[in-house]
């Protein structure tokens, strides 16, 4: 005898369609794995340094767009190491040093310019730059 197909409102498992979903497992879903250079668990030895000073005295000079570089590499310097990725970590080392550095050197530069300008400004508003008028 023949039956009509149910309607998919009154039939719980009909999709309309769509395959059914499929089963949920745990809360979170199946856990990452980590290849097995990057084990999530450090790296053995000594961290690199991450040049974090220079970075953030190199953002407040003439180059501040390189500390600000030099800073986000500074920071990844710590959680590539954590994660056990070394190549990684003493790469963005070598990378915040370098910007490190040339920020820096171009906030002290800017700085000297800067004392410069203001010694001439006070020896030209004392006159001692030039002859006296008689």
């Amino acid at each position: 005898m023949y039956q009509p197909p149910e309607h998919p409102q009154h039939n719980p498992n009909a999709g309309h369609g769509y395959p059914p979903h499929p089963p949920q497992v745990g809360g979170y879903g199946p856990q990452q794995q980590w290849p097995p250079h990057q084990q999530p668990h450090g790296a053995v030895g000594t961290q690199p340094r991450a040049y974090l000073a220079y970075n953030i005295i190199g953002i407040f000079g003439c180059m501040s767009v390189l500390g600000i570089i030099g800073l986000v590499f500074s920071l990844q310097v710590s959680s590539r190491w954590a994660y056990g990725d070394v190549a990684g970590a003493e790469q963005a080392s070598r990378t915040a040093r370098i910007l490190g550095i040339i920020s820096l050197i171009g906030t002290i530069i800017m700085g000297l310019f800067g004392l410069l300008y203001i010694i001439g400004i006070v020896f030209l508003a004392t006159g001692a730059a030039g002859p006296s008028a008689i």
